[in-house]
């Protein structure tokens, strides 16, 4: 009996132990969106274009799973101290889609009511339950009158690439854009401060469509139509310079600068005896250089040389050299 006395006291004692233990307390977790810290925005055409990111945690330092609303607002800039609440009761709120999780959102709203002032953007965003982060990083724009859409644009074919040119309005430069066929959307090829730009980087055979966009400050033209292109190889090589014909031992040598065109083809040779006409002497030559045996002593001969590129475009002929044959 009095061991049974001691071990239920025993078993008392560490359920005592266990029920007695305290930890850490348990805090509620709110699962509010971290601010946005990227917000940015430029005005477009006859709108305000903003583009910001959702972060991927709360503020608690968790995973944000699910966004609920978002709360973009706009309102005039006074110039005097700034107070974040004040200009939140008194900006305009502008309606944009949540994308329902933390990423990239773009949106839009009308830039006409604002236009020759400054104002001030910003954005937050709430979980599903209606509770807010706080506001992003501010955006101070000054907005002016829409800028125009380029006109007149137009492409032409070039030896050395796309050539673009365009009525040059009021802009101060110039984004150019192009679209192969093959390709889901354009891409920047580089801004211009010059109504004109050249694609150097274009392909002979690949149809492209390009793509003109106005600037002037933090202000943008809306993207104006297309001009669509194919271009193609109608242009001969450079005409071969440096041709010398010098007599050998039976023979005229023949020799001439290497064309640097990289789809060259062949050269061909041509020959007049005496003030004769030219005439095709040989065809088909890789190197520059070239050895005439067909020749009768002391008759003088003229040649002219001319490149073809693999599209069968031809040079015009070389300057003349002459000599008379040994």
């Amino acid at each position: 009996m009095r061991f049974s006395a001691q071990l239920a006291a025993l078993a008392c004692a560490c359920l005592l132990a266990g029920c007695g233990y305290v930890g850490e307390p348990l805090y509620p977790t709110y699962n509010i969106p971290s601010p946005v810290t990227d917000l940015n925005a430029v005005e477009r055409g006859d709108n305000i274009l903003v583009v910001f990111t959702i972060p991927p945690l709360t503020t608690d330092g968790l995973v944000l799973k699910e966004v609920g609303a978002l709360d973009l607002r706009a309102g005039p800039y006074s110039g005097s101290l700034f107070d974040t609440d004040t200009w939140a009761n008194a900006a305009t709120p502008w309606a944009i889609i949540s994308p329902g999780k933390p990423g990239l959102v773009r949106g839009h709203f009308p830039a006409k009511s604002y236009i020759g002032q400054s104002i001030v953007i910003g954005v937050r965003a709430a979980n599903p339950r209606g509770r807010f982060s706080s506001w992003s990083n501010l955006v101070t724009l000054a907005v002016t009158p829409p800028l125009a859409t380029p006109t007149g644009l137009k492409a032409a074919n070039t030896p050395k690439g796309v050539s673009l040119a365009w009525e040059p309005g009021t802009a101060a430069s110039w984004r150019v854009y192009r679209q192969a066929a093959s390709e889901s959307q354009p891409t920047l090829l580089g801004e211009t401060s010059h109504a004109e730009y050249l694609d150097a980087t274009s392909a002979f055979g690949t149809k492209y469509s390009y793509f003109v966009q106005a600037l002037s400050g933090h202000t943008e033209s809306d993207i104006a139509s297309p001009v669509v292109i194919e271009p193609e190889d109608t242009f001969p090589p450079e005409t071969p310079a440096g041709l010398a014909a010098v007599s050998g031992t039976k023979t005229i040598e023949l020799s001439w600068t290497r064309s640097t065109e990289t789809n060259l083809k062949e050269y061909r040779v041509y020959r007049a005896v005496g003030d004769g006409e030219f005439t095709l002497l040989a065809s088909g030559l890789v190197a520059p250089a070239y050895s005439d045996s067909a020749i009768v002593s002391g008759t003088r001969y003229r040649y002219e040389v001319a490149a073809v590129d693999t599209k069968g475009n031809v040079s015009a002929r070389s300057a003349p050299a002459e000599a008379t044959a040994p």
